[in-house]
């Protein structure tokens, strides 16, 4: 094996630690050289597939002086324990986010890092490196801002899904509503100075709905970021892609009318007919905002309006319907009769339009 290949160990083979797995073994300098986790039976058929050992006991890699990094990719209240062993064998770490279910944790982890030879960590946030998220710190970079509002909506995870478990995952607010935290902190390049939040609670019961939850954060640059997250939208979309689709299906109608009226077209990009062709070539089930002819679904019957689909190998096989309220119904049934009487309209132009 070559002098610039690094051996690793993963700890953790899940969708992120499977995820990771496959970038390491398709990069020319890294060995995924060890692979652990809990469910042995997962880790001993991944060992085939990645050409890894399955070990048993982390310590093996721990103790191994040829490993130089550790993958921790497990549940987050393995954290803790894992980045202890990893810093005092000096080994640097990557170790997926939230670092730890608690503050005593993180206190924990401080001090081994204080007192550890040299101690490298790294954590994954990965939605810093997303292309909005580099877009939107380029034009920070060039136009500055002391205010931002991140609204996060993602899907629906089973009750008994270890993130949910407090005492393994932390909670989805722990688990992922720290990555709006974090971006925050990418985005102004200051650190939070005081941090206020609120979720909603049952009337019934007085139980707080730890999925769901209002943040509000000072930086020390006097920058403010406002943060709304939300874990009970549809599993079928990405939770990027969920707030985009229905905020287009919603405004939609008010953006064709304003069009319209300045005689322009709203029309789609040709990215959007390659994710389309993509989604159908590919059957996969994707939601895509498209025009689609209505059948009912939206109280509209026999014209094709902008609303979310399903697209997979049969073309358009599903027309999804999201709750609109009094104004955004007002406005997707303006757009329809603005669609109508343009119909019209070039119908009177060109007859044959209607045959």
């Amino acid at each position: 094996m070559g002098k610039n290949i690094i051996n690793i160990a993963l700890f953790g083979l899940g969708r992120i630690g499977q995820m990771h797995a496959n970038n390491l073994i398709n990069h020319k300098n890294f060995n995924l050289k060890y692979i652990f986790d809990k469910d042995q039976k997962l880790s001993k058929k991944l060992s085939k597939k990645y050409n890894s050992i399955d070990i048993q006991n982390p310590k093996i890699a721990f103790k191994d002086k040829n490993i130089k990094c550790i993958f921790i990719a497990s549940s987050t209240n393995t954290h803790l324990k894992f980045i202890e062993e990893a810093v005092v064998n000096k080994k640097v770490v990557f170790c997926e986010k939230p670092l730890a279910i608690d503050v005593d944790s993180i206190t924990r982890i401080e001090e081994a890092m204080y007192n550890a030879e040299d101690p490298k960590i790294f954590l994954g946030f990965n939605r810093r490196f997303s292309g909005a998220s580099q877009f939107i710190k380029e034009k920070l970079n060039i136009y500055p801002a002391n205010a931002i509002n991140f609204r996060f909506s993602v899907p629906k995870l089973e009750r008994d899904h270890w993130t949910n478990i407090k005492e393994i995952g932390g909670g989805r607010i722990v688990g992922e509503a720290i990555h709006a935290i974090d971006l925050g902190t990418y985005f102004f390049d200051s650190l939070p100075q005081s941090i206020s939040s609120h979720s909603p609670i049952n009337k019934e019961s007085d139980e707080v709905y730890d999925n769901q939850v209002f943040i509000n954060i000072n930086y020390a640059n006097g920058a403010h970021a406002a943060i709304q997250y939300f874990s009970d939208t549809n599993n079928k979309l990405s939770k990027e892609r969920l707030e985009q689709i229905v905020d287009r299906t919603k405004k939609g109608g008010a953006e064709i009318v304003k069009f319209l009226e300045k005689g322009s077209a709203f029309y789609a990009p040709a990215a959007s007919g390659v994710e389309m062709a993509k989604a159908y070539l590919r059957d996969e089930k994707k939601m895509l905002p498209c025009a689609a002819y209505l059948n009912g679904e939206y109280g509209i019957k026999d014209i094709y309006a902008g609303v979310p689909i399903i697209v997979g190998k049969n073309g358009v096989e599903k027309i999804e319907e999201i709750n609109l309220d009094e104004k955004e119904k007002s406005e997707f049934l303006h757009s329809i009769d603005a669609v109508k009487k343009l119909w019209e309209a070039a119908s009177k132009i060109d007859p044959d339009l209607n045959k």
